[in-house]
Order: C-alpha cells, then sequence, then structure tokens
C-alpha cells in the first residue's frame, strides 16, 4: 500500500493553529487568576499587617493612657486629702475664732468679784470653771452666760462653798442645734 498523501494540509494546520489559540487563552486565563488571586492575597496581608500595627499601637497607647489615669487618680487622691485636711484646719481655725469672741465677750462682762480659773472645750462645747464672790454674783454670771452672742444651752455643773474663797462653780456651754458659736 501507498502511503496517503495529503493534498490538503491547511486542516492539520488549522487544527494545530486552533489548538494553540485555544492553549493560549486557557494558560493566560490561568495566569490572569493566578495574577488576580496574589493581588488579593497580598492585598489582603498589608491590611493585616496594617491591622497588626494598628493593634499594637493602639496597645502601647492604651498601657501609656491607663498609667497617666492611674497617676492622675493618686493625685487626685491627694489633692483630695490635702483639701480635707486643709478644710478640717480652717473649720478648727473658725471655731477657735469663734469661741474666743465668744471667751472674750465673757471676760469682760465678768463679775466684778469673781473670776475664772480654767476653760475647755471639747466637742463642740465649753467647759468653765470658776470663782464667785457669792450667790448674787454667781446669778449675775449665769446671766452673763445666757447673754452671750450664739445660741447656748448653759448646763450647770458642780457647785460647792468654799471658806473664804467664795463659791466654786462649772457650766458647760453648747452650742444648740448643732451651730457654732457665733
Amino acid at each position: 500500500m501507498m502511503p496517503l498523501i495529503n493534498l490538503l494540509p491547511w486542516r492539520p494546520l488549522r487544527r494545530r493553529h486552533r489548538l494553540k489559540i485555544w492553549g493560549c487563552i486557557l494558560l493566560f486565563g490561568v495566569l490572569l487568576i493566578t495574577g488576580s488571586m496574589l493581588l488579593w492575597t497580598h492585598s489582603l496581608a498589608v491590611k493585616v499587617r496594617w491591622q497588626q500595627a494598628q493593634a499594637t499601637q493602639l496597645e502601647v497607647q492604651e498601657s501609656a493612657l491607663k498609667a497617666l489615669l492611674s497617676r492622675q487618680q493618686k493625685e487626685l487622691k491627694a489633692r483630695q486629702q490635702r483639701l480635707a485636711i486643709l478644710q478640717a484646719e480652717v473649720t478648727r481655725k473658725d471655731n477657735i475664732s469663734r469661741w474666743e469672741n465668744v471667751l472674750n465677750m465673757l471676760a469682760s462682762r465678768l463679775p466684778e468679784n469673781s473670776w475664772l480659773q480654767r476653760v475647755s472645750w471639747q466637742n463642740e462645747s465649753a467647759t468653765i470653771s470658776g470663782v464667785a464672790g457669792d450667790a448674787r454674783e454667781l446669778d449675775r454670771f449665769e446671766a452673763v452666760l445666757a447673754d452671750l452672742p450664739g445660741a447656748f444651752k448653759v448646763k450647770p455643773g458642780e457647785l460647792r462653798d468654799e471658806k473664804g474663797k467664795g463659791l466654786v462653780f462649772t457650766f458647760t456651754l453648747t452650742p444648740m442645734g448643732g451651730e457654732h458659736a457665733e
């Protein structure tokens, strides 16, 4: 037998040519898909790295802010303690000033033959001990106590007659209704 001779070589050529074109199209498609996937994963990786950097930065800021908050809270507490101490000191000085006015008024109005032996105060009340010449002077002294500026509850205490000295007395002055002496 004789080999067949193809007098129309264009058909196999056209077939090879089409196979090459379809192969190139397929290869281009695969490369295009692979390239787009690589770009997409690269952009995701960049976003992840950016978010990690941002998270790290936020953690650093958070720790710095926590330290700042802690320091400011300590400073605020110290300031509040100093303020409380200063307010207590001002209150104490005001009370001393008020009682000083009351006691100065008492000393200026003291009956002639009477004198004070001891004055002490504790918990908003004052205890006054002294000596009066006789019962009339003791009554005048009690009237002076009732006439003092500020609203006081006058509570008589110990009273004894010492021969040669006079009447030894004790009174307690307490501001009424929790008011301070004025």
